[in-house]
């Protein structure tokens, strides 16, 4: 083997071996993989931003004498140093401000294990409300895409400031109304306020800064990242001095009225806005039996709100079984009169001509769940409670706001028979059309024209409780625990959601202001079914089923 042959063989191998111990030894960590939903829980301590405890500053070595230099001169200019001071952290001082607030009802120790998961709470509220990111990787939520309404042109205030602190305060309350439910009146009460409370009404409806709305992500961001980070709630509730309610939630919906308002009752009738008109003549008008009455000026000659009458003509406008552009939204929205389980979570269906898809199915979120499983049986417990949970503003004097279209004929309300689709049914089970059974028990598919059948269908089947709406208030209620089980779903959850209150608006059942309150009583008690004896096992087993889809 000649020179040549030697160099071309052993040169490359040195080379080579000279390029692998450079790597070797300049070699970097692999980034840390993304927890996923099944196993965050296990890791998740809260602790200090930035993911390590705070440590005391290492001393600096002593730096050996230099020769003293002459001082400079007052004349000489002085560096400045302001820019170099750390700056605070804003969420920080966003959660000292909420415990601060609510202070007088519950104190929660800085730095304690409390504090640092509403920090992290509010930081996740802080990047999605303001930055439009999730710090913890959780789908957007406080988009317009994932909150379909129908619009009107009235209130379009934007207060960017008020709107999040308004965020942050319901967020903090529905924290701490899980974690101490003895104080749930108080703390939700004193969360409603931290926005414009009271101040603006049910209406201000530019999307961001709509004081409803922004309670309404607040819920979902609470759902998401309970869900996503598992945070142990006992100790969290230990540090607090709180305890579980003393009962189960599987035992409420059998309940007693008056057990379940001694057990578990918020009476948000004291903090939430008032109903609106139009009233039934043979009920007070409830701005004037408690609540905060709405001004004159911004009231319809009926007692209705402007953008409730604009967006009613709007629906009856637009969504009719004759327009073949929004014939099958108007038919999905008839269907969705429908809250049982079935109709939730099992598959799409077909009624003679007319088909529906389930709310939460595969068509709206990507799964096909199973409707007769722990999940569904937790949901429905969770949705009927939170439509218990309206009762306040549908007894007594707080009851009798008739719904669109109806009009009153001694003392009792009668829907439009030429405009109006809450009389209508779809038989699923038979496959008969759209339709209804006239006062003969025949069914029938035409408009009701004869006054008989007519009298005979509102007086058995229609009723003036529009507001608040209890469909909203239920499906709201579910899509928080369908949030918590399935955080990376949540933009879906939302959509599905909204779009079934908005059912309520097309089929004539509600104003816009009825399930945008419905919807609000359901975000409410989402921290104080959590503190029930059982739903941390229900919760479980939900789990352990969705593992298996």
């Amino acid at each position: 083997m000649n020179t040549t042959t030697i160099l071309l063989v052993v040169i490359p191998a040195v080379v080579a071996a000279c390029i692998a111990w450079f790597l070797l030894k300049n070699r970097k960590s692999s980034p840390t993989q993304k927890p996923s939903e099944s196993d965050i829980h296990e890791t998740y301590d809260p602790k200090p931003s930035g993911g390590e405890e705070e440590k005391e500053p290492e001393k600096e070595p002593e730096k050996p004498k230099e020769e003293e230099k002459p001082k400079p001169s007052e004349e000489e200019e002085k560096p400045d140093n302001s820019a170099q001071q750390p700056k605070e952290d804003p969420v920080v001082v966003l959660t000292d401000q909420m415990v601060t607030a609510f202070a007088p009802i519950v104190s929660i120790e800085k730095k304690s294990k409390t504090w640092y998961y509403l920090q992290d709470l509010l930081r996740e509220a802080d990047g999605q409300y303001r930055h439009h990111t999730s710090p913890h990787g959780l789908p957007l939520i406080c988009i317009e895409e994932n909150f379909p309404v129908l619009h009107s042109p009235y209130g379009t205030d934007f207060n960017d400031a008020l709107a999040f602190n308004g965020m942050c305060g319901w967020l903090t309350a529905l924290l701490l109304s899980e974690l101490r439910p003895d104080l749930r009146e108080e703390l939700m009460k004193r969360g409603y306020e931290m926005g414009a409370g009271r101040s603006v009404y049910i209406y201000r409806y530019d999307f961001r800064s709509d004081q409803n709305l922004v309670r309404l992500q607040a819920s979902a961001i609470y759902a998401a990242m309970r869900g996503w980070l598992r945070p142990d709630t006992d100790q969290l509730r230990r540090e607090l001095g709180g305890s579980l309610l003393d009962v189960k939630l599987s035992e409420m919906v059998e309940l007693e009225w008056e057990d379940f308002e001694d057990t578990f009752f918020l009476h948000i009738e004291r903090f939430m806005p008032t109903a609106p008109g139009p009233y039934l003549s043979t009920y007070r008008d409830r701005s004037a039996v408690g609540g905060q009455p709405y001004p004159a000026a911004e009231k319809c000659d009926d007692g209705n709100l402007p953008p409730d009458s604009y967006i009613a003509s709007l629906v009856v406008e637009r969504y009719n079984l004759s327009d073949p552009e929004m014939r099958q939204r108007t038919i999905q929205a008839i269907a969705d009169k429908e809250s049982d389980v079935a109709h939730l979570f099992g598959d799409s269906r077909t009624a003679g001509e007319y088909q529906f898809s389930p709310v939460f199915g595969v068509y709206n979120i990507g799964l096909r769940l199973n409707p007769e499983g722990r999940m569904a049986t937790l949901a429905r417990l969770v949705g009927e409670v939170a439509s218990m949970a309206r009762e306040p503003l549908l007894t007594g004097s707080y009851y009798g706001r008739r719904r669109p279209g109806q009009t009153e004929r001694d003392g009792v309300a009668y829907d439009d028979p030429k405009g109006i689709l809450v009389n209508f049914d779809i038989e699923n089970l038979d496959g008969h059309p759209v339709g209804y059974y006239d006062r003969h028990g025949d069914y029938r598919t035409d408009l009701t024209t004869d006054p008989g059948d007519y009298d005979y269908q509102m007086r058995h089947k229609v009723y003036a409780n529009s507001y608040p709406s209890g469909h909203s208030a239920y499906i709201w209620s579910i899509a928080l625990v369908l949030i918590e089980l399935m955080p990376s779903r949540t933009d879906l959850i939302l959509y599905a959601a909204c779009q079934y209150a908005l059912s309520r608006q097309i089929a004539r059942f509600h104003y816009n202001s009825d399930t945008m309150i419905g919807r609000l009583i359901g975000s409410s008690i989402a921290g104080i079914v959590r503190a029930t004896q059982d739903f941390g096992a229900l919760m479980d087993a939900a789990r352990d089923e969705l593992k298996r889809v």
